[in-house]
Order: C-alpha cells, then structure tokens, then sequence
C-alpha cells in the first residue's frame, strides 16, 4: 500500500484528507515509473520518468509509462 503523500499533485487528491477519508484508489493503488507529458507538449518527449501511484492524474496531463516511447521520445510504432 502506498502512503497518501505519493499522492500530492493528483487531480484525486483532495480525497485524501479533505472531504473524504481517503481516496478510494489508494489501497489497490500501485507505484510504477511514468512521464507525465502535457496534452500540448508536441514530441519529442524528455521528461525523466518519476514513480508515482498507478492512478495519478493531473489535469491536463497524460501519464505514460516510459515503455511506450522510443529512445529519441517518439512514440513507437
């Protein structure tokens, strides 16, 4: 189980400890290495990959898992 501190930035954020108990994905929730890439940033993408929950969200941001990228940031084929 994560801690609700990996969660700061989320857009599901204010679950935790603001109104709600607690977010509802934050028991199941699992860290994985992702690039969060904003919906206007054209490629290529350098963003350092980061751990964060699997369920993070921010808005106006995509999550990609680094896998889905090629060496030079492109998306593969």
């Amino acid at each position: 189980m994560i801690d609700s501190l990996q969660c700061r930035g989320c857009y599901n954020d204010f679950y935790n400890g603001e109104g709600a108990k607690e977010c509802w994905n934050l028991k199941t929730a699992k860290m994985e290495s992702s690039l969060l890439i904003h919906v206007d940033q054209p490629p290529p993408y350098h963003q350092a990959p980061k751990m964060r929950p699997n369920c993070y969200k921010a808005q106006g941001f995509v999550t990609v898992k680094p896998n889905r990228l090629d060496s030079k940031g492109y998306w593969k084929a």
